[in-house]
């Protein structure tokens, strides 16, 4: 799928607060040079860069927190997007999980929506981490026992792109897993 630039929105820098979100010691936080920030490319989310990979396996996610930390950043509530640029032998940029408790959804182990902006924001606050036109790969729903990999490149593609807006291609491989029809009968 193509995605549009995202959106960059608040940011929160208060790194006392985010570990009490993520339930990780502050210093777990990667950079504050390279905020927390709300990214939308149609759904907002908060990405948060951690240290290592092991760092987003430990995430154990406090609602309550998320929604005083998101108050004082004048933000409703939103998912919470967690990645690491910790480099392993699987040859991926990133390693991620997302929470999106407030839509229902624990943890969600495949989020091509948030990979987009999670590919902008790497862009923006690590590029040298992005220096070809890919594809990169994003692990996601590793630690949930749901691994998928999904892959980012800068749309337009080519080497041309990395200069162009942020904009990214999406893709990956899905496992079907099952169908269903509904069926809608109006009242008379």
């Amino acid at each position: 799928m193509a995605q549009n630039a995202p959106e960059f929105g608040p940011v929160c820098q208060d790194a006392e607060s985010l570990g009490r979100t993520l339930g990780l010691d502050s210093s777990r936080i990667a950079n504050l040079a390279a905020p927390a920030q709300i990214l939308s490319s149609g759904v907002p989310l908060l990405f948060v860069c951690l240290t290592s990979r092991a760092d987003v396996d430990r995430v154990a996610l406090n609602r309550a927190a998320l929604t005083q930390c998101l108050e004082r950043m004048g933000v409703e509530e939103c998912p919470v997007y967690v990645f690491s640029l910790e480099p392993a032998d699987d040859g991926a940029l990133t390693y991620s999980r997302m929470f999106a408790p407030v839509f229902g959804i624990e943890e969600d182990p495949a989020t091509g929506g948030a990979s987009g902006p999670l590919f902008a924001y790497v862009r923006t606050y690590y590029p040298n981490a992005v220096t070809a036109s890919g594809p990169f790969l994003n692990r996601q729903g590793v630690k949930l026992g749901r691994p998928s990999e999904i892959y980012m490149r800068p749309s337009p593609s080519g080497e041309e792109a990395l200069a162009a807006p942020l904009g990214a291609r999406i893709g990956g491989h899905a496992v079907f897993v099952g169908e269903g029809t509904l069926s809608v009968q109006a009242k008379a």
